[in-house]
């Protein structure tokens, strides 16, 4: 293959991955940007689209490792270091966040992406930050008020108090994020991608049904896993005598659960690729509850704490989670391939499994 025809492959396998983009499908889009970097090693573009797929699927050590290979490759260009700026801030790196946008900024790139809260004041952004610490505290002690056996009044209580903290620490994230409302077409298609807005609709069903744990457990799993990795930065600023103490009690406890990322054990990890493992494994467990919730609200259905409002629209948002959702499609999947390999070979009934699954499919992907 000549040098002009593997430039043309490299060019096919970027607008592929663009079209995946564009469909919310990240993890094909992230093969088709690493089918582009080996057909062409040279361009940043490649590098500066697979780290955005990566971003949008919670790899942010991949993500920020080409965004430098980006700028690596090409200085001169401001989208690189927004690019750097975005997974920095995703990974709460707000000062280094900065820093990228200044210097994107400096080399004319008006990013399209409304990165609000990184240029924040650091002062309003440690405000601002502690109140959500304090909001996500919140939801776990009124988690743990519903779950723990008490007054009758105060489970109840403990449920509906959970659900509107989560409502409220969601849209307050938003504004952060993406500060006065727009009505900018471009404003409104982060906004909808963004999970952000998904979990505070997840939050908003609920909050219409009798309490229920499964509702529950993606947000404030979610949430707890923001806790840790808040109380990691906080002690690295204020307090890094004691985050041998911290680091022992994540190593021991977090560590067992995550053997391995990228073929690396836990302990061979450096701190940001231990948060980046841990934060996807979070992801995973999120969307599995998620789904398994569908599931339950169907079953219910057939006792007397049916709720039929609540059950058709957590369909209905489920199907736009598995649109948008990377961590909800992979649950949905092992689940199918699972369900396939065991009614598979049953005559009839691996036929009517199929043709199930395909109408399902037909109904939750994008038209």
């Amino acid at each position: 293959m000549s040098d002009s025809d593997t430039i043309a492959e490299a060019e096919k396998a970027k607008l592929l991955g663009n079209e995946k983009m564009k469909e919310a499908d990240y993890i094909a889009a992230a093969e088709q940007f690493s089918k582009a970097t080996e057909l062409d090693s040279t361009n940043h573009v490649f590098y500066s689209n697979r780290s955005a797929a990566f971003l949008l699927q919670g790899m942010h050590v991949e993500a920020l490792a080409d965004a430098e290979k980006c700028i690596e490759l090409n200085p001169s260009w401001g989208k690189g270091y927004a690019r750097k700026g975005e997974v920095l801030e995703a990974m709460q790196e707000f000062t280094k966040a900065q820093e990228a946008y200044r210097k994107a900024k400096e080399l004319g790139h008006a990013s399209s992406e409304p990165n609000i809260k990184a240029l924040k004041p650091t002062a309003f952004l440690d405000r601002a930050n502690w109140y959500l610490h304090l909001l996500r505290q919140l939801m776990v002690l009124s988690f743990i008020v519903y779950v723990v056996p008490s007054p009758e009044n105060l489970n109840p209580l403990g449920y509906r108090i959970c659900l509107v903290s989560a409502f409220v620490l969601n849209l307050s994230e938003l504004c952060l994020q993406y500060g006065r409302p727009s009505l900018t077409a471009e404003y409104w298609r982060h906004l909808i991608l963004n999970y952000r807005t998904h979990y505070m609709i997840s939050a908003l069903i609920f909050l219409l049904h009798d309490p229920f744990f499964f509702g529950l457990v993606p947000l404030v799993l979610n949430e707890i896993g923001f806790i840790a990795h808040y109380t990691d930065l906080s002690l690295r600023e204020t307090h890094p005598d004691r985050l041998e103490r911290y680091d022992y009690v994540v190593d021991n406890y977090i560590g067992p659960l995550l053997t391995s990322y990228n073929g690396y054990t836990w302990m061979a990890m450096d701190r940001t690729a231990k948060w980046t493992a841990y934060n996807q494994r979070v992801l995973d467990a999120c969307a599995s509850f998620e789904v398994a919730t569908v599931f339950v609200l169907i079953i219910n259905l057939f006792t007397r704490h049916r709720n039929i409002i609540v059950t058709v629209f957590y369909c209905q948002f489920m199907r736009i989670r598995y649109i948008q959702s990377p961590y909800v499609k992979m649950v949905f999947n092992r689940i199918h391939t699972r369900v396939k390999g065991t009614l598979g070979p049953i005559p009839v009934v691996g036929q009517g499994y199929e043709w199930f699954a395909n109408k399902l499919y037909n109904w939750a992907k994008v038209h």
